[in-house]
């Protein structure tokens, strides 16, 4: 996608975002193209998906998330609700994650807890889940 078609794309998705996720994806979009991540650009949810996640994790405080990847969709859950807070599950960490996280800010770290491990051996059933993201 050309900048001049992403700018386009973007400005009209990221309206339907709550403005401090929409923030943060610029952010880590313009990272991302700065540093060459392929990776991150070609994987991440784009807008309309991530509004329908966070659309679904509204009122959710305790989420566990089975595919970190960078950590895009784990940061803007964290973001969308101060008081929400993400178990992320990945068997591959990858170097640019810690990167994005901390376009989040320190609060959005502290409610993050990253397990490098297979999600089927995810959180037991003694863990209160409000929602299993599975990216």
């Amino acid at each position: 996608m050309s900048a001049r078609d992403e700018i386009r794309f973007s400005l009209e998705a990221l309206r339907r975002l709550p403005w401090p996720v929409a923030r943060f994806v610029v952010r880590a979009r313009a990272r991302a193209r700065r540093e060459g991540d392929v990776f991150s650009l070609d994987s991440a949810l784009r807008p309309a998906k991530l509004q329908a996640l966070l659309e679904a994790a509204d009122g959710r405080r305790t989420v566990v998330e089975l595919g970190t990847g960078t950590a895009w969709a784990t940061v803007a859950l964290a973001i969308a609700d101060p008081e929400r807070t993400i178990e992320s599950w990945d068997p591959v960490v990858r170097e640019q994650r810690e990167r994005y996280v901390d376009l989040g800010g320190p609060d959005v770290s502290r409610r993050i807890t990253f397990v490098e491990g297979l999600g089927e051996n995810g959180p037991g059933a003694t863990t209160g889940v409000d929602l299993l993201f599975i990216d």
